[in-house]
C-alpha cells in the first residue's frame, strides 16, 4: 500500500480582526436593462445628454467579517461608506433649484482626497463601531491603487493607524493576490443589483448617494 502524499504546509490568515475598503463607482441611471411593471404601471422616464456623460459618483466602503459584541449582539459588519463628494455653490438658477443653492458634486480622487477620507471617516466610523477592539490590532486590506499609498500615505497611514491607544495597521494588496476582498468578490455585486430598488427615485447627486447608503447600511 503506498504512503499518501503529505500535503505542503500553508499559512492561513484570520479574518476575523480584518476591514476590507475598496472604491466603487455608482450611476445615477443604467444604459440598458430590464424593468419588470404591471400591465397598469407607466414606465419611468429617464434622461441623460449622452450614455458617456451619465452621472456617476465614486464611494468608499468598508466592512469586516460580522461578529458579536462583547454583550452578545450582533455587528453586522458594516462599517463605512462614504461618497467622494463636496457641497459647492450652484453658479446658476435652474428649474430644479435657485442660484446661491448648495448642491453636492462628484470630486476627483487624488492620494490626498483618499488620505482624508481615510483620516475623517474610514478610521473615525471603525473606533466607533468596532469599540471593542482597541486593545487588539487591526489589518485593513486595501489594494496598490497608486492613490492609497502616493504622496506619502503608506507612511502616514502608519502613523495614523496608532493614534488614541488603538494599533490600526495597513496591508496592500498584491497583484492577483488569493487573499481576495471581500467587497470585489461579493458585496460591490450584491450593492449594485439591490440599489436598482431606488433607482428611479434619483435625479441628483444627493439621491443617488442617499440610495446608494441607504443600501448599503441595509445590506444582509
Amino acid at each position: 500500500m503506498s504512503t499518501p502524499r503529505s500535503s505542503p504546509e500553508r499559512s492561513v490568515k484570520s479574518v476575523e480582526n480584518q476591514v476590507h475598503i475598496d472604491e466603487k463607482w455608482f450611476y445615477l441611471i443604467m444604459e440598458k436593462g430590464y424593468l419588470l411593471v404591471f400591465p397598469e404601471d407607466e414606465l419611468p422616464e429617464t434622461y441623460a445628454q449622452h450614455k458617456n456623460n451619465i452621472l456617476k459618483v465614486m464611494f468608499l466602503c468598508a466592512v469586516c467579517k460580522p461578529q458579536r459584541r462583547p454583550d452578545g449582539t450582533l455587528m453586522n459588519g458594516l462599517i463605512s461608506c462614504h461618497p467622494f463628494t463636496e457641497l459647492v455653490t450652484a453658479q446658476r438658477s435652474s428649474k430644479k433649484r435657485e442660484r446661491g443653492t448648495l448642491e453636492e458634486k462628484p470630486i476627483k480622487v487624488t492620494a490626498e482626497v483618499y488620505r482624508k477620507f481615510i483620516k475623517e471617516k474610514v478610521i473615525p466610523d471603525m473606533r466607533e463601531r468596532l469599540p471593542w477592539k482597541k486593545e487588539e490590532v487591526i489589518t485593513i486590506r486595501h489594494d496598490g491603487a497608486k492613490t492609497h499609498n502616493g504622496k506619502g500615505n503608506a507612511a502616514f497611514f502608519e502613523r495614523l493607524g496608532r493614534k488614541y491607544g488603538w494599533t490600526i495597521l495597513f496591508d496592500t494588496q498584491s497583484a492577483q493576490s488569493p487573499d481576495v476582498n471581500v467587497l470585489d468578490i461579493g458585496i460591490f455585486n450584491g450593492l449594485q443589483a439591490k440599489s436598482e430598488d431606488y433607482r428611479m427615485d434619483s435625479s441628483s447627486v444627493s439621491d443617488l448617494v442617499a440610495r446608494v447608503k441607504c443600501t448599503f447600511f441595509n445590506y444582509p
